[in-house]
């Protein structure tokens, strides 16, 4: 299986080279309630001519849920405009890390056929300040839209329905990326009017140990493999990645596809979700 990590001097040689066709994005995302702009940081620097992937943006505007996988068809629309076609190389960063936004962007393109897409094994921070590579302070150019065809691969993505019956049953593994104190219900959740607590039969399995702190991308494979009980891959079935709203957990998902296992699926709603509605939870 292909990894879908792409190191900072591998970047920089393409970006060095003329004739691939590729597409940087940065799809930085910060949770609500925090003094972070990810777009206005984009637009004072950023590697090559990259272009901004929000989150909030590429979605279903007419859910109540926070960025919800959007159609096909607005999905198509959305990274034609930033200049890529079916046939695009793209590369997805983090301004921090590769938890926060770039791992759930990778999981769209990949839930929406693009196969050739990678992450940015670090962050702009390890690009700069690690590596010594060279960034962009100028105002972004904007790309020429490019024709994009998209189709939603469904085995990708789970229902709260299904999950329902997953718990209830403890039909296959359900892992939760979010902090540990906010799944055991001890920290109030950053999104108002939600319950806290977590999805009864779900395991804890916080996206923050799956980062290596030095350079903000993944640990390496042999740490990764020990935060995963041997069963989960291998043998299980298709897990469900669950975090708060549908970012964290891809990168769940990310780290699984590293493991070798590709059949993972993403819990869209997430607790945004499940944490607003009547539900059972447990908590401690």
């Amino acid at each position: 299986m292909t990894s879908a990590l792409m190191s900072c001097e591998e970047l920089h040689n393409l970006i060095s080279g003329s004739d691939t066709d590729l597409v940087i994005l940065d799809a930085t995302f910060a949770l609500p309630n925090t003094p972070v702009d990810p777009d206005l940081f984009y637009q004072n620097k950023r590697i090559g001519n990259a272009q901004y992937f929000n989150v909030d943006e590429v979605a279903d505007k007419t859910s109540p849920l926070p960025h919800m996988l959007p159609t096909a068809e607005y999905f198509a629309e959305c990274v034609g405009a930033m200049g890529i076609s079916n046939q695009t190389k793209v590369i997805i960063y983090g301004q921090s890390d590769i938890a926060m936004g770039p791992a759930r962007a990778w999981w769209m393109f990949r839930a929406f056929g693009h196969e050739d897409v990678f992450v940015l094994n670090g962050s702009l921070q390890d690009w700069e300040y690690n590596k010594g590579f060279s960034v962009q302070t100028s105002c972004p150019l904007p790309s020429e839209s490019k024709k994009y065809n998209a189709s939603l691969n469904p085995a990708c993505v789970v229902s709260m329905d299904e999950v329902a019956e997953i718990s209830l049953q403890n039909l296959a593994p359900i892992l939760d990326a979010r902090p540990q104190e906010r799944f055991d219900g001890k920290m109030p959740e950053p999104r108002a009017g939600l319950k806290s607590g977590h999805i009864p039969n779900s395991c804890c399995l916080p996206a923050g140990f799956l980062i290596d702190p030095q350079t903000g991308g993944l640990r390496p494979v042999s740490e990764l493999r020990e935060l995963f009980e041997e069963g989960h891959l291998k043998g299980a079935p298709p897990p469900v990645m669950t975090c708060g709203s549908g970012v964290t957990a891809c990168l769940l998902g990310l780290t699984f596809h590293e493991l070798g296992r590709e059949d993972f699926r993403i819990y869209d709603g997430s607790w945004s979700e499940w944490g607003a509605s009547e539900l059972p939870i447990e908590a401690l």
